[in-house]
């Protein structure tokens, strides 16, 4: 019983997800903009991670 629980709950996710896209593509597609527009300082932020700016550029590489 217990190898069959995630195609149980994948088939559950399935037949719940497919109605709620199929009938709220109107709002999901209206959210996407706002989720792009949202994920531009995220990935600033995630890329930028670790950059430590300009003053500690010559500290890493031995230079005082």
């Amino acid at each position: 019983m217990a190898r069959y629980l995630p195609l149980l709950l994948g088939g559950v996710v399935l037949a719940a997800g497919v109605p709620l896209v199929t009938g709220h593509a109107a709002h999901l597609l209206a959210a996407l903009s706002f989720l792009l527009l949202a994920a531009c300082p995220l990935m600033h932020m995630v890329m930028h991670r670790g950059y430590g700016g300009y003053h500690e550029a010559g500290d890493r590489r031995g230079r005082s």
